[in-house]
Parts: structure tokens; sequence; C-alpha cells
């Protein structure tokens, strides 16, 4: 189980995406008002802090999304990531 600090911190990570799916192509600045609330904003008052556990958040939405497509579809994490770093490779 996450410790309330981690927890805080995937929520925020939630709360960023679900801007960023809602957000349109062109039109950042509700993303960017979001991620500046929670690193700027951060209790302790220094947003390196806030940026640290907002990625940390991130990291562990991340790898949570991975399990739950490894369970919907059987992919293992690594076979997804192997497909979006084809997707995202250079030309």
């Amino acid at each position: 189980m996450l410790s309330p600090e981690h927890s805080k911190s995937v929520r925020a990570a939630i709360e960023l995406m679900y801007v960023w799916d809602n957000c349109p192509e062109g039109c950042p600045d509700r993303l960017i008002e979001c991620f500046r609330t929670h690193v700027e904003g951060h209790p302790s008052g220094d947003p390196v802090v806030g940026a640290t556990e907002l990625i940390m958040g991130l990291v562990t939405l991340n790898g949570s999304l991975l399990v739950l497509r490894k369970l919907e579809t059987g992919a293992r994490p690594w076979q997804t990531l192997i497909c979006l770093a084809d997707e995202y490779a250079g030309d």
C-alpha cells in the first residue's frame, strides 16, 4: 500500500493526465496551469520537491497502466514499452 504522501503524488499525476486528456490540441493553458499548481504550489514551498513528487507520481501511474494493460490484453510491460519506443523512434 502506498504512503499518504505517495498516494497524493499519484492523485496529482492522475489530475494532470486528466487535464491533458481533456485539453484541446494547441491550447495547453489548462495543462500548464495544472502543472504549475502541483509544482509551484507544493506544500513544501519548494518547486523542485513539487516537480520530483509529480514525476514520481507519473512513474507510479504509468507502471499501474502497464499492469492494467497486461491484465486486459496479456501484453507484458516490456512489450508495451517496445511498441511505444518504436512509435516514438526518430526518423
